[in-house]
């Protein structure tokens, strides 16, 4: 099975990679492909990519969330099966619960005031255990969330898709809920004192959380993004915080996000959240850890070596749903 990956990480992560893989499969290494191949490993495929090898089945993307515009791509292409490595799930679990930490406890405010000798505190913080957290999508990344929460003493309630847990967990403390029901939306924020997102992109998460949602929330809500940022309308979080209408958030995603060239070029949103004391803001980083290259490169290896000897993989996407 041959391979075109444009994109790898270092050397010494590369030989552990081929090692990990099947003998007869061969993996090219460069920004110009020579051969044919069945399988791409890339988040954002160029047209040439997509286009240059006539035996491509495949394509991997090397981390949890494949971005809207390849799905949209690849349905136009068909015959293409479209694949994630969500071998950051926990990284992004962590960091959900490093923001809220960060936030509820105004860390970064603290910080900041105490660097110039200003002891004063501006704002209480917020005790966490026994708080209502809603998280909204039960992934790989909401899974590991749901499972930091509930080992502070949160009270959880998961909304995703289905209503229901694809698998058994006879011992988690949360309840599950269905996310096509707005009503039960706005209920569950109004119950809830932190709401979590880790929903991916798609028709029918756009703007899920926008004006009316927000009515639901009080002065002592925190939001934490670490599933797609446009999930939450961005004017409406931008004023709730310029407001004080809500206690504070956390966000790792953002609306509008630097690629390879321009990382220090790009503002993440329309809206200077940068001005405000009651946002914690973190430049989509969670994944980025001492360990993330090893596991990235064992979850790959995993995929095609699966694909290899069976014709499929884990972490498939339903091109329809979007993720």
């Amino acid at each position: 099975m041959d391979v075109y990956y444009p994109y790898p990480p270092s050397e010494p992560i590369i030989n552990e990679f081929i090692g990990k893989l099947d003998s007869n499969i061969n993996v090219e290494f460069s920004r110009s492909p020579i051969n044919q191949y069945q399988v791409l490993i890339c988040g954002k495929p160029s047209n040439l990519h997509l286009n240059q090898s006539k035996k491509l089945k495949f394509v991997i993307v090397p981390y949890a969330g494949p971005c809207a515009g390849l799905i949209s791509r690849l349905s136009c292409l068909g015959n293409i099966k479209l694949y994630r490595a969500p071998f950051n799930a926990l990284a992004v679990a962590e960091m959900a619960l490093s923001l809220l930490f960060s936030v509820s406890k105004n860390i970064v405010l603290n910080d900041k005031s105490l660097r110039v000798n200003n002891w004063k505190t501006k704002r209480k913080n917020i005790i966490l255990r026994n708080k209502s957290v809603l998280i909204l999508g039960y992934g790989y990344v909401g899974k590991e969330i749901s499972k930091l929460c509930n080992a502070i003493g949160m009270k959880v309630t998961i909304l995703n898709r289905t209503g229901k847990s694809e698998s058994e967990e006879p011992n988690s403390a949360h309840r599950i809920k269905s996310l096509d029901n707005k009503k039960v939306l706005r209920d569950e924020i109004k119950n809830s004192d932190i709401l979590i997102c880790a929903l991916p992109s798609t028709s029918k998460t756009t703007n899920l959380i926008s004006t009316k949602e927000f009515l639901c929330m009080n002065s002592e809500t925190i939001i934490i993004n670490v599933g797609r940022a446009n999930v939450i309308d961005e004017l409406q979080l931008y004023l709730s915080l310029k407001n004080n209408l809500i206690f504070g958030a956390g966000l790792d995603v953002w609306y509008r996000e630097a690629d390879r060239v321009e990382k220090e070029m790009t503002f993440p949103s329309t809206y200077n959240f940068s001005t405000l004391d009651n946002v914690v803001m973190s430049p989509h980083c969670a994944w980025k850890t001492t360990d993330s290259e090893t596991l990235r490169i064992k979850t790959l290896a995993h995929s095609l070596n699966q694909l290899n000897q069976h014709g499929d993989a884990p972490f498939g996407v339903n091109l329809e749903l979007g993720y």
